[in-house]
C-alpha cells in the first residue's frame, strides 16, 4: 500500500507541473508540426509548456528541437538545442505514424562517423524514435501515450526529468536510452516489458528506486543500471524463465551459465557460481561495496568479448583467478581499482605466460600486487614472462586457507547429473539444507540431508532445477536437470 501511496504521489506531481500555462498543437496528418508552428506564428523556442494532440512522426520530434542554423535542416546535432521547453504533454496523441527519409531524429551514424550529411532511416509506428528528445535541455516533466511499444535509443539521454511513468505496452526499452538522467529519481518498469538493453539507465545518479525486473523480460543487455549507484534493489520477478537471481541479487542466465550482473548496491567479497562459464561485459563496473571476487574452479575461458569487467570497483582489492586460462579479447577489466592480492590455483610451465590474465590486468601496476601461488611453484614463477612482474609472490597452502583468504570448498557437485531418480552431493563434509527450485522461481521442496545420502526426487516433472544448499560454513548453487 505504502508503494502504490508513493507511486500515486509521483504521478500526481507530474502531473500538476502541467497545470501552468500551455500551448496545445493539434496534429492532424503526421510530419506537418513545422507548418502548422509557422502557421499559427508559434516560436518552438520560446514555448515552456506544450501539449500535442493527433498524429505525429520523427519529423515531429526533431521539430521540438528547436531552429537549426538558417533554419534548415542539419545531420549536426550540435546545431539543435531547445533551452526552454520544460513541459510536454503527448499522452492525448492518437499514434506515432511510420517515417522513412532523411529528416527524422537518429542522428547516431553522423555524431559517430563525424559525417554530417543527411542519411534516410526507416521510423517504426508506435515507438519513441531514436534521440527523440535528446536536445531538449530544459525538459523535465514528459507525458507519454499508452500504445507505445518500444523506446529506440539514446531517446532521453541526458535529460532533467526526475519522474517518469512509462507505459505498460512499452516492450523494449533501447540502448542508452535514458543514460545520464542524472535527476531521475523513480522508475517503475513495464509489467510487459521483453527487452532491456545495453546501458539503459547506466548513470542515473540520483535514481533510488527499488526496481523489479518482470517476468517477461528475454533479454537483459550489458548492465543496464552500470553506475547507477543509488538503486535501492534490483529484484527479479518471480517466474522468468530466462534469468536467475541468487539471495544477493545478482542476476545470472537461468542455466548460470553466464553472470550478466552484480547490483550496485552489492557489498563485500562474491564468490561467482561453480557452474558460470562466462561474464557478461559490465557485470561488476563501479561496485563501490565489491572487496573481493572469486571465480569459480570450472571457469577456464571467458569467451564473450569483453573490454570492462569489474572497471572503477573502487574498494575491489582481491583478486581469485582460480584456473583461469583463456579470454576472448578481455583487456583492463580491472581498471581503476586498488587490487593489492591476486590469487592463481593453476601452475605454469617454465617461461610460459597467461595471456589472458596478463591482459585482464592492464593498466595496474603489478609491482604492487602480491601473487598467490600453489605450493612448489614459486621459482618457476618468479622467473616466467609476465609473472615476475608482481612485486611479491607468495605460495599459499590451497588445502588450508583460512576465512581471510579463500574457503575450503569452492564448489559442490550433485552426481549423477542430469538426475532420473536418485542423487548424491559430492563433497559435501556437513549436514545440508536443500532447497529446490523450478524453473518458475517457485521453492518446490525442503530437504536436510547427510554426507554421502542418496535423495530420491524420481516424482519431480522433468525439467532444470535450481538446488540452494545451505551448510554451517557457506552456501551453494547448483544447477541441475531431471531427466
Amino acid at each position: 500500500m505504502k508503494r502504490i501511496i508513493i507511486f500515486s504521489f509521483f504521478l500526481f506531481s507530474i502531473l500538476n507541473n502541467f497545470l501552468i500555462s500551455q500551448t496545445v498543437v493539434h496534429i492532424e496528418k503526421a510530419g506537418t508540426l513545422k507548418d502548422i508552428l509557422i502557421s499559427l506564428k508559434i516560436d518552438i523556442d520560446t514555448v515552456s509548456s506544450l501539449k500535442l494532440t493527433g498524429t505525429i512522426d520523427a519529423r515531429d520530434f526533431k521539430t521540438l528541437w528547436g531552429s537549426s542554423t538558417n533554419n534548415k535542416e542539419s545531420g549536426d546535432l550540435n546545431k539543435y538545442s531547445n533551452d526552454v521547453l520544460r513541459n510536454l504533454d503527448l499522452s492525448k496523441l492518437t499514434s506515432i505514424a511510420s517515417y522513412k527519409g532523411k529528416y527524422g531524429t537518429d542522428l547516431q551514424k553522423n555524431i559517430n562517423g563525424h559525417n554530417w550529411n543527411l542519411y534516410t532511416v526507416e521510423y517504426k509506428e508506435q515507438e519513441i524514435p531514436a534521440m527523440a528528445f535528446c536536445r531538449l535541455n530544459s525538459l523535465e516533466n514528459i507525458l507519454l501515450p499508452n500504445f507505445i511499444t518500444k523506446i529506440n535509443n539514446y531517446a532521453f539521454s541526458g535529460l532533467k526529468i526526475k519522474d517518469i511513468v512509462l507505459p505498460n505496452s512499452v516492450i523494449e526499452i533501447g540502448k542508452y536510452s535514458f543514460q545520464y538522467c542524472k535527476h531521475l529519481i523513480n522508475l517503475k518498469l513495464p509489467h510487459q516489458l521483453v527487452r532491456l538493453e545495453k546501458w539503459a539507465f547506466a548513470y542515473c545518479n540520483s535514481l533510488t528506486s527499488e526496481i523489479t525486473i518482470p517476468k517477461t523480460v528475454r533479454f537483459i543487455g550489458t548492465n543496464p543500471f552500470t553506475s547507477s549507484k543509488q538503486i535501492s534493489k534490483i529484484k527479479l520477478e518471480k517466474g522468468n524463465l530466462n534469468y536467475f537471481s541468487d539471495e544477493k541479487d545478482v542476476i545470472y542466465s537461468a542455466d548460470l551459465d553466464t553472470l550478466i550482473l552484480l547490483p550496485p548496491y552489492f557489498s563485500g567479497e562474491y564468490r561467482i557460481n561453480s557452474t558460470t562459464k562466462d561474464i557478461r561485459p559490465n557485470a561488476g563496473v563501479a561496485i563501490d561495496g565489491l572487496t573481493k571476487i572469486i571465480f569459480p574452479d570450472m571457469l577456464k575461458e571467458i569467451k564473450i568479448s569483453n573490454s570492462t569487467l569489474f572497471n572503477n570497483s573502487i574498494n575491489l582489492k582481491y583478486i581469485d583467478f582460480n584456473n583461469l586460462e583463456k579470454c576472448a579479447s578481455v583487456t583492463q577489466s580491472f581498471k581503476n581499482c586498488p587490487i593489492d592480492t591476486i590469487r592463481v590455483k593453476q601452475r605454469i610451465k617454465c617461461g610460459t605466460n597467461n595471456l589472458c590474465i596478463n591482459a585482464m590486468l592492464g593498466g595496474l601496476d603489478k609491482s604492487k600486487i602480491t601473487l598467490l601461488v600453489p605450493t612448489d611453484s614459486i621459482d618457476v614463477f618468479q622467473t616466467a614472462p609476465f609473472w615476475s612482474e608482481f612485486g611479491k609472490i607468495i605460495e599459499d597452502n590451497f588445502d588450508n586457507t583460512n576465512v581471510d583468504n579463500i574457503e575450503i570448498k569452492n564448489y559442490l557437485t550433485v552426481f549423477p547429473n542430469p538426475i532420473k531418480n536418485s542423487f548424491t552431493i559430492k563433497d559435501l563434509t556437513n549436514p545440508a539444507q536443500i532447497t529446490v527450485v523450478n524453473q518458475l522461481g517457485t521453492k518446490i521442496l525442503n530437504l536436510e540431508i547427510n554426507p554421502n545420502q542418496s535423495i530420491f526426487i524420481g516424482y519431480l516433472p522433468k525439467g532444470i532445477y535450481i538446488f540452494l544448499v545451505k551448510t554451517n560454513h557457506k552456501n551453494y548453487t547448483i544447477k541441475v536437470i531431471k531427466k
